[in-house]
């Protein structure tokens, strides 16, 4: 391999079955068109609302478990517990902050 200096300043190399010129754009232009920007800010749009009910349905399921330990507390005997109404709503914000988050970083490109 043998490099030459050429006028125009670029470099130029010359292999016995190839040559060429010099490398541009290194790592620049990953993203080609305005549609996989659009996409990738949807996406992050969608992980963020995703984490949003992740921690709103983790709060509900929080305070279901603290009004499942004060009828706990308070149980006589012969007595069942009874499992909040809120607790099923808390189970559906945490599985749809999950599939959403999860959405949205394939859409962002993560």
């Amino acid at each position: 391999m043998t490099g030459k200096a050429q006028a125009s300043g670029g470099a130029h190399f010359e292999i016995p079955s190839q040559s060429g010129g010099s490398i541009q754009n290194v790592g620049g232009n990953l993203y080609v068109g305005e549609g996989r920007r659009r996409s990738a800010s949807i996406g992050r749009a969608l992980a963020a609302l995703g984490l949003a009910l992740f921690f709103a349905g983790l709060f509900l399921l929080g305070w279901a478990g603290t009004d499942v330990y004060e009828q706990a507390d308070e149980l006589r005997h012969g007595e069942t517990l009874e499992v909040p109404a809120h607790a099923v709503q808390a189970g559906a914000l945490l599985l749809a902050g999950i599939v959403l988050n999860r959405f949205g970083r394939l859409f962002a490109g993560h």
